[in-house]
């Protein structure tokens, strides 16, 4: 009768090598997908923050947060801060282009005059926004957001917008910001007043009535 051969002492050291590498291989594999979900989750805040940035401009962009200090974002139920960096360009005429085609270049706002900055009409907003690095930005945005946009449409619709986006064109012309303040001051309390004379009047008791008995 032929007995079971034994397992040897090297196929004992082989067989717990091969344990470990698939051990390792499982336990990294989980590592990772654990590191892709916490990014994505940063991504995710982050792109909130960016596209809550380009709403507050495209609203109000004379009152953007300062970008020199970190900003809040949640992150799975924690706040983290968040560097941003905004580009407003102007979207101005090319010449040489096929005849019938118009294109347009990229050009900063600063770069061109006013007369210039009005005439272009279509505007680009790009909002990066980045991690914290020990109180810096990161080297890479984590999150981008371009907008192209009219500063000058729906100025009927609203206008105090509006005057907001012209007040923007004049940057470095205290002079002239200073009379659209004004003049966007002036602005509100007329629809304030407007506002108030189209209010329905408040209810009052019905002349003569006698009041309800007691209960």
């Amino acid at each position: 009768m032929r007995t079971a051969r034994g397992i040897t002492f090297l196929e004992v050291v082989f067989a717990s090598a091969m344990l470990a590498v698939v051990a390792a291989t499982v336990a990294s594999g989980f590592s990772m997908i654990d590191r892709l979900s916490r990014i994505g989750e940063r991504k995710l805040a982050a792109y909130e923050v960016a596209h809550r940035l380009i709403l507050q401009f495209l609203d109000s962009p004379t009152e953007m947060p300062d970008d020199t200090l970190p900003l809040p974002g949640e992150v799975t139920g924690r706040i983290e801060k968040f560097w941003y960096l905004l580009n407003d360009s102007e979207l101005v005429d090319e010449s040489g282009g096929e005849a019938g085609v118009t294109t347009r270049g990229q050009t900063n706002t600063r770069q061109l005059s006013v007369q210039e900055r009005i005439q272009a009409r279509l505007s680009m907003v790009t909002v990066e926004v980045y991690e914290d690095d020990n109180g810096r930005r990161s080297a890479a945005p984590l999150a981008s957001i371009t907008r192209l946009y009219d500063p000058f449409a729906g100025s009927d619709e609203d206008p105090a917008t509006f005057m907001k986006h012209l007040k923007k064109k004049f940057e470095g012309q205290p002079e002239v910001q200073a009379l659209l303040e004004s003049l966007m001051a002036q602005m509100l309390a007329e629809q304030q007043a407007k506002q108030s004379q189209n209010a329905p009047p408040p209810l009052q008791p019905v002349p003569g009535a006698a009041p309800a008995p007691p209960k």
